[in-house]
């Protein structure tokens, strides 16, 4: 699994990529709000998964979809939306109430994936700082 997690991690962060361990793996899935949630194809291979993690502000909890990522072979299959169905059931049985995902401007099938879904663009901008 870590070897496919990683390919997945290569497509996704370009030049920012470095391989995981092991450990990093099991550092993510050891965090008490923080969930790894994959999807597979009938060969029982890897094809989508999300990192997801949960918050609470003053306001609401926060399901938070940190990475959202479907191999590049198997976008438009309904993979994706498999993934986001059920990273909506995932919030419906915890009492999360507000998901939250971001994409980048020109990635329109994303844009439509989360739309279709219900999603609503809020207009924000978003800033991110590599260290």
């Amino acid at each position: 699994m870590l070897k496919e997690i990683n390919e997945f991690r290569k497509e996704f962060m370009g030049e920012h990529y470095y391989p995981f361990k092991i450990e990093d793996l099991d550092r993510i899935e050891k965090q008490p709000n923080v969930d790894l949630i994959m999807d597979y194809n009938e060969n029982d291979e890897l094809v989508a998964l999300a990192v997801v993690s949960l918050t609470e502000s003053l306001t609401r909890k926060v399901l938070i979809i940190e990475d959202f990522i479907v191999s590049k072979e198997y976008r438009g299959q309904g993979y994706g939306k498999n993934l986001l169905d059920e990273i909506i059931h995932y919030a419906r049985r915890n009492g999360i109430k507000c998901i939250e995902v971001a994409t980048k401007k020109d990635n329109i099938p994303a844009q439509k994936l989360y739309e279709g879904a219900g999603f609503k663009n809020r207009e924000q901008v978003s800033y991110r700082l590599w260290n």
